[in-house]
C-alpha cells in the first residue's frame, strides 16, 4: 500500500494515526510505503497521482485499486487492507497446493 500525502495537508493528518494502526496491525501481511509528493514529485507522477492522500494498493507492480481523499479513506481504507490480505492469503495458498500434491505418492 503506498501513502501519498503532502506536508501541510489537513486530510493527510486526520487519516495519518489510522494509517499507522493498520500498518502495525498488518506488518506481517502487507508493506505500507508512505511517499511526500513535495519530496518525490517523479514518483507521485509515475502513478498519475494529483491529489492527497491517495493510497494506491499493488501486488506484482499492478496498481489493483486505489483511494482518493480522506474522508474515503477513513471510512474505507480498513475495510480494503483486510480485503487485500485475506485475498493474497488465499492466493498463496492455492499456490503452495499443487506443490504439495505433487509430492504425494
Amino acid at each position: 500500500v503506498i501513502d501519498f500525502f503532502a506536508d501541510n495537508c489537513p486530510p493527510c493528518e486526520k487519516v495519518a494515526p489510522l494509517v499507522q494502526e493498520l500498518s502495525e496491525e498488518f506488518h506481517d501481511q502487507t508493506v505500507f510505503v508512505k511517499v511526500n509528493v513535495h519530496e518525490s514529485p517523479d514518483i507521485a507522477s509515475k502513478y498519475g497521482v494529483t491529489g492527497w492522500p491517495t493510497f494506491l494498493f499493488l501486488s506484482g507492480g499492478q496498481v489493483l485499486t486505489e483511494i482518493v481523499g480522506g474522508s474515503l479513506a477513513e471510512a474505507t481504507l480498513y475495510e480494503w487492507v483486510k480485503l487485500f490480505t485475506s485475498n493474497k492469503a488465499r492466493i498463496q495458498q492455492q499456490q503452495q497446493e499443487p506443490q504439495q500434491e505433487d509430492k504425494e505418492p
